[in-house]
């Protein structure tokens, strides 16, 4: 089983707050999916890391969980505006096109994990619209979207982009570390083929 990892993380200026414990946050997901990949040895294990602000940058492109390196502070610098559909247009569209076959047929799990702490506010090529229908048709297709949203009411919002209700978590800056743990810990339940996302539960 091949299993694919995207992170879309939020790079405008609001997050600037919590810059330290993103990148440490990031650092354990990378941890947790090395040992992940080093229990299920059958299984094939990739992620790539994207941030988004006015623009999307990818800093990690399918890149196999044993090769994936610390991130470090200079890496990630929040600033500007908030395009979070483009940047999940962009990422979902293209991964759509590479492993549609794969997904399917069951022979690939696709996990799109959605992190931020504001409203849309600047994408150009995505609405709200186009967003919904494309979740929609990839969620049926089994494509997997995960929605943590900073402060926010991440469950409203994923609800706007038909995000399915039990993936969609809020929780407080102040707890990120704490959440993303049990992020980690649902991931790796996932690719053991347990489906457990209670561990999210508000």
């Amino acid at each position: 089983m091949k299993n694919q990892y995207h992170y879309i993380i939020d790079q405008s200026g609001s997050m600037s707050d919590c810059h330290k414990i993103t990148v440490k946050c990031i650092n354990e997901q990378f941890t947790t999916l090395k040992n992940l990949a080093n229990d299920e040895k059958n299984q094939e294990f990739k992620a790539s890391l994207h941030f988004f602000n006015d623009n999307l940058k990818t800093k990690v492109n399918q890149q196999l969980a044993s090769n994936l390196i610390k991130l470090q502070l200079n890496d990630y610098c929040p600033n500007g505006n908030t395009a979070l559909h483009d940047a999940i247009g962009i990422i979902a569209s293209a991964e759509r096109l590479n492993s549609a076959n794969l997904v399917l047929n069951g022979k690939k799990k696709v996990v799109f994990v959605i992190i931020t702490d504001g409203q849309e506010n600047f994408s150009v090529l995505y609405n709200r619209e186009n967003i919904r229908n494309l979740i929609h048709e990839m969620q049926n297709e089994g494509y997997i979207f995960m929605f943590l949203g900073a402060i926010l009411n991440a469950k409203l919002v994923a609800k706007q982009l038909n995000i399915k209700e039990e993936n969609a978590h809020s929780f407080y800056k102040k707890d990120m570390k704490s959440v993303f743990k049990k992020m980690g810990s649902s991931l790796t339940d996932l690719a053991k083929n347990k489906m457990n996302w209670n561990k999210f539960q508000n």
